[in-house]
C-alpha cells in the first residue's frame, strides 16, 4: 500500500469535510492493497491526535467514526462507549448520522452486537471462515443482516491494564477475500484509541467521581489492607466518647388543677362552660334547680313560727316541760332553715380559679340528679405547665434531675422548646400499657400556646459514653431481656 502519511496533525472540528485523512489504495472488492504498516501508523496517529482534542467523549466517538469511514472506505462505522465495568456498552456515535434514536430498531442491534464483542473479549468478522464461531457471532450475524453488509468487522477498545472502555463496527460493501489488513487496523486502533478515549472520560467526571474509581482499584488489589484499616477505623470510631441521649413521649399538663364538685345534692339546672373555655374566678359556671330547696325551706319556716307560738303558750301556762321541747324543736327548726338557705346561696356554681375549663362537659345532664361532691369540672391556669417526660423503665438509669431537655410536639412539630428535668417520680406508672417512669419540668406559657393534654417527642441529653454503647445498648438490652439472663 502506497498511503501517504498525514503532514500535520490538525486540531479536531465537528464537520466531516475536516475530517479527511490520506486514502490508501483499494482493491476492487474494497480491501486496502498492501500491508503499508507506516501508513497505517500514521492515520492511527492522526485519528488520535484528534480524539484527544475532542471536547467531549462523544464528540471523540464522532470524530473516529467519521474518520474510520473515511479512511476504510466504509459503509458505516459504529462506535460504542461504556463509562463504567457495571454498565453496557452504549451506541455513541454513527458515521453516516449526527443524530440517531437509541430506541430504534437497527441501533438495538447494534448494541447487542457492541455487548456480543465485549463479553467474547477479542474482535469478530462476519462471514466468519471458522464454522465452531459461528454460535458465538449471533449478534453480529443479524446487524450485517440488517445492513446489507459485505463484511462486518468488530473491535475493543482496550487499554494496557485490560479495561475495556467500549466497541466498534466497521460495515463493509464488499464482502472481502482476506480481511487481515483491516483486523490488523481494528487490533492496531485497540490500545491507541482506548488509551485517548479513557483520557476523555477522566475529564468527563468530575473530582469525586475520579477519586471513587482510584479507590475502588486500589480496593480490588489491597483487600487484606483495606479490611484491616476499616475495622481499626470502626473500633476506634466506636470508643469515640458521645452524649448518650434517651428518646421518649412526653405530654403537657397543668402545673395546678383544681376540681369543681356539685355542693349538694340536686337536679343540674343549667351549664354555662365546656371544655376548652377560658373562665375567671368567681365566673358561673352551671347552676342547680333550687325549686325543691325554696319548698323545703317554705315549710321549715312555717313550722318554726308555729313552734314559736306554741313555746309562748306553754311559758304562759307555766308548762317548762312542753316549753323546753318546743324550743328545742325551734333550734332544730332554725339549724335546718340555715342549711337551706345556705344551700340556696350555692345554686350558682362558680370557677375557684382563672384557667381554662380542661373536663366538664355537662350540656346534656342538665335535669339530671346531682351527687354530693360528684366532680362537674376540672380547671387549670396556663400560666407555666408542667411536661411529662415518659421514660422507659431501661432508660431510668440514665435520667436524673438537672439533665437538659429538647422536646417536640405534635401541634408545632417545628419549633423545638427546651428545659431542664427537675426531678422523677420514684414510682412507675402504666401509661398507653406501657411501663414508665415520669419525670417532670416546668415551663412558662405566657403566650397561652400550650394546651393541656399535647403531646410529642423528647430527647434528654444524659453522660457520654462510646458511641458503641450508644448504639448497641439496647438491642443487647433486648437480647439479654429475650434470653432471660
Amino acid at each position: 500500500m502506497t498511503a501517504s502519511l498525514p503532514s500535520t496533525i490538525t486540531p479536531c472540528v465537528r464537520g466531516a469535510s475536516d475530517l479527511r485523512l490520506d486514502i490508501p489504495e483499494r482493491s476492487q472488492s474494497g480491501a486496502i492493497v498492501g500491508s503499508d504498516r507506516p501508513a497505517r501508523a500514521a492515520a492511527l496517529l492522526e485519528i488520535v491526535a484528534r480524539i484527544q482534542l475532542a471536547d467531549s467523549p462523544e464528540s471523540a466517538c464522532r470524530l473516529l467514526s467519521v474518520a474510520v469511514s473515511e479512511y476504510l472506505g466504509a459503509t458505516r462505522v459504529v462506535v460504542g462507549l461504556r463509562r463504567d465495568d457495571r454498565q453496557p456498552c452504549a451506541v455513541t456515535a454513527v458515521s453516516d448520522r449526527e443524530d440517531f434514536q437509541a430506541d430504534s430498531e437497527p441501533m438495538k442491534l447494534a448494541q447487542a452486537a457492541l455487548q456480543e464483542v465485549i463479553a467474547r473479549r477479542e474482535p469478530a468478522c462476519w462471514p466468519t471462515s471458522d464454522p465452531h464461531a459461528r454460535h458465538a457471532l449471533i449478534a453480529q450475524r443479524r446487524f450485517a443482516e440488517s445492513q446489507s453488509a459485505g463484511t462486518l468487522i468488530s473491535g475493543l477498545f482496550r487499554d494496557e491494564p485490560g479495561q475495556i472502555h467500549g466497541a466498534w463496527m466497521i460495515v463493509l460493501p464488499q464482502r472481502l477475500e482476506s480481511e487481515s489488513s483491516i483486523v490488523g487496523f481494528v487490533r492496531a486502533a485497540e490500545t491507541l484509541v482506548a488509551a485517548a478515549l479513557r483520557l476523555q472520560l477522566r475529564a468527563e467526571c468530575g473530582r469525586l467521581e475520579r477519586a471513587i474509581q482510584c479507590g475502588r482499584r486500589w480496593l480490588r488489589g489491597h483487600r487484606a489492607i483495606a479490611l484491616a484499616g476499616t475495622t481499626a477505623i470502626l473500633a476506634g470510631a466506636a470508643a469515640i466518647p458521645l452524649p448518650l441521649h434517651v428518646d421518649c413521649a412526653c405530654s403537657i399538663e397543668p402545673v395546678v388543677r383544681r376540681h369543681v364538685a356539685a355542693p349538694f345534692q340536686g337536679p343540674l339546672e343549667e351549664s354555662l362552660v365546656e371544655p376548652g373555655d377560658m373562665v375567671q374566678a368567681g365566673q358561673v359556671l352551671a347552676s342547680m334547680d333550687g325549686r325543691e330547696i325554696r319548698w323545703e325551706l317554705a315549710g321549715v319556716r312555717a313550722a318554726l313560727h308555729r313552734a314559736e307560738k306554741e313555746r309562748a303558750g306553754h311559758m304562759a301556762t307555766h308548762d317548762s316541760g312542753k316549753a323546753e321541747l318546743a324550743r328545742l324543736e325551734m333550734e332544730k327548726l332554725r339549724l335546718r332553715m340555715e342549711l337551706l338557705e345556705h344551700r340556696e346561696q350555692q345554686l350558682q356554681i362558680r370557677s375557684p380559679i382563672d384557667g381554662i375549663v380542661v373536663k366538664g362537659d355537662l350540656k346534656k345532664s342538665e335535669g339530671v340528679p346531682l351527687d354530693a361532691g360528684q366532680k362537674l369540672f376540672e380547671i387549670a391556669p396556663l400560666d407555666a405547665m408542667v411536661v411529662e417526660l415518659l421514660v422507659e423503665s431501661r432508660d431510668v438509669g440514665e435520667v436524673e434531675a438537672g439533665m437538659p431537655v429538647n422536646f417536640y410536639l405534635d401541634a408545632s412539630p417545628f419549633t423545638r422548646r427546651a428545659g431542664i428535668v427537675e426531678r422523677v417520680q420514684p414510682r412507675s406508672e402504666m401509661r398507653d400499657n406501657v411501663n414508665v417512669f415520669v419525670a417532670e419540668l416546668r415551663i412558662d406559657n405566657d403566650g397561652g400556646e400550650l394546651r393541656p393534654g399535647m403531646r410529642g417527642n423528647a430527647r434528654i441529653t444524659s453522660g457520654r459514653s462510646t458511641l458503641a454503647w450508644n448504639l448497641l445498648r439496647k438491642p443487647l438490652g433486648a437480647l439479654v431481656s429475650w434470653l432471660g439472663w
